[in-house]
């Protein structure tokens, strides 16, 4: 199942023998190094050369056909930043300005109050949005085909954006399918050509494409897999066709011509570069840590520039520390491999002699080293309830489970939490990494405030209440139907005993939970649901939020 190829000379220069580099990537894919699972390929381009690649597993189980550096793999997100790349290279050419309103080359979008600019679809500042969430809402599968004039019609019915352009940073593929329609509006050729023609060709990526169909598109039979109840690898398919964002098929050696020569080393290119590499801010000034498809992140001290993937069961990781011209890219067709965590893994092998290894409270990256103090499950539970933030109106969650105390919020996982201090927390991630850190006030009336710090951003405050006590009698005020026309779109809610359910079609979709008065949360969409009331107090409008849909207005119709 491996396929190999080491240049030992350049991985010598990062003080990482043959020997030590085999023996510890052997160690991280064992699981995946045999016949009867998915598996993916992993390479390494440094300063320039493709110096490592190797792969584990199987492309086709079925046909017995192995992953190597050319199976040709959806990388989902990843391909944003050849999107962006598109629309950089139609701006240095002239042919539009990123500071343009978007109605300028899409009249049809007309729907907003407001200007939204093609700079801020490329940072997910524009606020419309996130096409997949709307579609989910509507009842829709996400392996079920969808066209791109399906996609386009949707957004062209939305009256209202999640936020005022510049504002705030919210990921969302619509912003990134509008591009790939720009692309082609201004062009006149189809993203595949103009992307083929500008970038595909010349850089000799020639098994890579956009795609509406990936059963149609795959080449040598790669397969997306997932697994069953049983635990039996299955297939996982669709015919996706909002292509913009998310259906590039590519293969490892095209990655890796793409890392190698994009933008190419000439004067032109530098312009190229730096225009893909320069934040912009939001509207207070904020800088931003997204540009032109690409997270700008650090990781032990280091800069790095980064996105992944997922479509299906295809997972995908490219990742650059720019200042070691290092990149390692992971390929996978299996839904539960983790492809970022395997980058970063092979990564720390790759740089161990050269990553920042003291400990500061900032920079703490690891549950291992983190200088944690011992509290009772008694002590660890005067920190629990439910909390809301004041800054975005949405309520977390602090509780306990198996022993440790984890932070929550409802449109996300949870996650674990350290005690490192006096009613202090970090916040970790899946791989045990600080994501965050928790501090909490006591006053004297007997509550508690939490404060949530990310990184550099200002701490954000959320103070703890209690729910709402509400009859069944009270619940009947809530109990009818909501229609949202953007979505043409009916809920109901009906009591049934002493709960109040969700239905969508005819078909009970979850309970609703209070948690503040009028409002409520449900385990089905992971929603917030806010009733508003006329001046008589009666209730007459439902507003919805998920993670990339806001404040999505429904009217009580009866």
């Amino acid at each position: 199942m491996k396929n190999v190829m080491i240049t030992v000379l350049c991985l010598l220069s990062l003080n990482v023998s043959f020997a030590q580099l085999s023996e510890a990537v052997d160690r991280l894919f064992r699981e995946w190094d045999n016949d009867g699972s998915p598996g993916l390929v992993v390479g390494v381009v440094q300063e320039g050369k493709l110096v490592y690649n190797r792969s584990f597993g199987m492309a086709n189980l079925n046909a017995e056909t192995p992953i190597t550096p050319d199976t040709r793999i959806c990388i989902g997100s990843v391909s944003k930043q050849i999107t962006a790349a598109c629309i950089a290279i139609l701006a240095e050419e002239g042919r539009l300005d990123l500071e343009a309103d978007i109605k300028h080359y899409l009249p049809e979008l007309d729907n907003f109050n407001t200007g939204i600019n093609i700079r801020q679809l490329l940072d997910h500042t524009s606020g419309i949005r996130d096409y997949s969430n709307l579609m989910f809402l509507q009842g829709k599968n996400f392996d079920d085909y969808v066209s791109r004039e399906e996609v386009l019609e949707l957004l062209t019915r939305q009256k209202d954006l999640n936020f005022h352009p510049g504002d705030q940073s919210v990921y969302s593929n619509s912003g990134y399918f509008l591009l790939g329609e720009i692309v082609q509006r201004v062009s006149g050729k189809s993203l595949q050509e103009f992307a083929d023609e500008k970038l595909f060709q010349p850089l000799g990526m020639k098994r890579t494409a956009y795609q509406s169909d990936i059963q149609q598109i795959t080449g040598n039979g790669t397969v997306s897999y997932r697994k069953d109840a049983t635990g039996k690898w299955q297939p996982w398919e669709n015919d996706f066709g909002a292509v913009a964002n998310e259906t590039i098929l590519t293969s490892l050696n095209d990655l890796c011509r793409w890392v190698q020569h994009f933008p190419p080393k000439d004067p032109e290119g530098a312009v190229l570069l730096k225009l893909i590499r320069t934040p912009s801010a939001l509207n207070n000034g904020e800088p931003l840590n997204y540009v032109f498809g690409q997270f700008l992140e650090t990781y032990r001290g280091l800069k790095t520039i980064r996105h992944g993937g997922g479509m299906l069961g295809f997972q995908s990781e490219l990742l650059r520390f720019p200042e070691k011209e290092l990149t390692v890219i992971v390929l996978a067709n299996a839904n539960n491999l983790n492809a970022r965590a395997k980058a970063f893994q092979v990564a720390d092998i790759l740089l161990s002699p050269i990553l920042k290894t003291e400990v500061k409270p900032e920079e703490v990256t690891s549950v291992t080293n983190l200088p944690t103090v011992a509290l009772s499950r008694k002590a660890l539970k005067t920190y629990c309830g439910p909390f809301w933030n004041t800054k975005i109106n949405k309520p977390r969650y602090i509780y306990l489970r198996e022993d440790t105390i984890r932070y929550n919020r409802p449109d996300s996982y949870e996650s674990p939490m350290v005690p490192v201090g006096e009613h202090e927390f970090r916040v970790l991630d899946g791989n045990g990494r600080q994501i965050a850190t928790v501090n909490f006030v006591f006053n004297g009336a007997g509550g508690k405030d939490m404060y949530f710090q990310s990184g550099n951003a200002e701490a954000s405050k959320s103070y703890w209440f209690e729910f709402p006590n509400y009859k069944t009698r009270d619940l009947l005020e809530f109990d009818g139907k909501y229609y949202n026309e953007e979505l043409d779109l009916t809920y109901e809610l009906k009591l049934e005993g002493k709960d109040l359910m969700l239905y969508q079609d005819g078909k009970k979709r979850s309970k609703l939970s209070a948690v503040k008065t009028d409002y409520f949360t449900d385990n089905f969409y992971a929603g917030d649901f806010e009733f508003k009331r006329d001046v008589q107090g009666r209730i007459r409008e439902l507003f919805f939020s998920i993670t990339r849909v806001r404040n999505l207005r429904f009217e009580k119709i009866n």
